[in-house]
């Protein structure tokens, strides 16, 4: 699920008829930190209208006149929009994968993506997610913000097409919850690690991810603590520790709602919920 605002595709659960996608009745946003998100549709409407594509589109009806010119040129001025569009989201999702090549976890991810042809599609609000087939990225966000959306929701591709998979017919509602809470938090700590990777790297990063700093807080904490125990601990050691307390800090987060849905706002744990309830009406 999404960080960034509830969405088009969003937190509606969807039942697919692809037998190969029964373990997934709803998209997987990107998260966000708990607050309610706004869109606005003024500015929306306004972008649409200023854009190349409604201009030339507004010039062509308007020299054909009549009912006519204004369909050929409504049609006329969205093709350019849209070819338009298209160029500038080729650019920037190559803008995307470009900031992750100092992170390993990134370039791995982009790396599977690319291996698995897996599609990814830029959209005007309704956040970011991966609905089984496509990962959507919202374009308000920046090329950075984008790369760590990114790596997330490729978690998600790769847990569809790999496993582990949640199992809504064949799971309890407690277990496929947890599945999918798992997943959720699986993507979060690769998109934190990716930034952690970057910075380390001398990149400068200035995005940030949800529960970034619980997670730094709980591993930075668990390592001190190990090291002041036993002072024998190498390196590994200390990176597993601290790995661990950082992964159980995410998931918590998600477990208490410190994070929702970037698609409509809900916590994790109902909106996975809802997909078992929606796909159990008779219980």
């Amino acid at each position: 699920m999404g960080v960034d605002g509830i969405g088009r595709g969003g937190a509606r659960p969807v039942v697919s008829t692809d037998a190969s996608q029964n373990a997934r009745p709803v998209v997987s946003p990107r998260p966000q930190t708990n607050a309610n998100p706004v869109g606005d549709f003024f500015k929306d409407t306004f972008d649409k209208a200023k854009s190349p594509g409604g201009v030339i589109g507004g010039i062509i009806g308007g020299v054909l006149g009549g009912p006519v010119g204004g369909i050929i040129g409504g049609q006329v001025g969205g093709a350019i929009g849209d070819a338009i569009q298209a160029s500038k989201d080729a650019a920037k999702l190559k803008e995307t994968k470009d900031v992750l090549k100092n992170s390993p976890t990134g370039a791995a991810a982009v790396k599977y993506m690319e291996d698995h042809n897996i599609p990814v599609e830029f959209a005007d609000g309704g956040g970011s997610y991966w609905d089984g087939n496509k990962i959507v990225i919202d374009r308000s966000q920046d090329p950075q913000e984008a790369a760590l959306t990114l790596v997330h929701e490729i978690n998600h591709a790769k847990a569809t097409i790999d496993g582990p998979r949640a199992d809504v017919q064949n799971q309890t509602r407690d277990d496929y919850v947890s599945t999918l809470l798992n997943e959720e938090t699986r993507g979060t700590v690769d998109s934190i690690r990716a930034k952690n990777e970057l910075v380390a790297a001398g990149d400068n990063v200035t995005a940030t991810f949800p529960l970034e700093a619980e997670y730094n807080a709980a591993s930075k904490k668990a390592i001190d603590e190990a090291k002041a125990k036993d002072p024998s601990l190498t390196e590994t050691q200390l990176r597993e520790i601290g790995d661990k307390a950082g992964y159980d800090a995410v998931l918590n987060g998600f477990k208490t709602g410190a994070v929702v849905t970037s698609t409509n706002g809900q916590n994790y744990p109902d909106y996975y919920g809802q997909g078992w309830d929606a796909a159990h009406p008779s219980r």
